[in-house]
């Protein structure tokens, strides 16, 4: 048990909204949802997806307050070990269904 940690800051809840990130010049390439060979993903990090400063640490969906699945993502600053996936989340990965 890990003493004195807010689990639920573990993660946070989702809005998938088209178009909005933002771009940085710097990197060429936009901040917000992209898709990879996992599937979709979000970066807080333009040019660094996945590096350590990325607040991205996957996605989570749970059974919660309206007793529906709920999309949530990880912050991956609270990606540690002693945080475990509640009993009522599961770990998931988005991936498209071109139509």
């Amino acid at each position: 048990m890990a003493e004195a940690v807010n689990f639920y800051a573990a993660w946070q809840p989702v809005r998938i909204n088209v178009g909005g990130g933002s771009t940085s010049s710097d990197y060429g390439i936009e901040t917000g949802f992209f898709i990879n060979s996992t599937g979709l993903q979000w970066t807080s990090s333009p040019g660094n997806a996945g590096a350590a400063q990325d607040e991205f640490g996957g996605w989570l969906v749970c059974n919660w307050w309206h007793e529906e699945p709920q999309l949530f993502f990880r912050n991956i600053y609270y990606n540690t070990p002693e945080l475990f996936t509640p009993c009522s989340c599961a770990d998931v990965y988005l991936i498209p269904e071109y139509v």
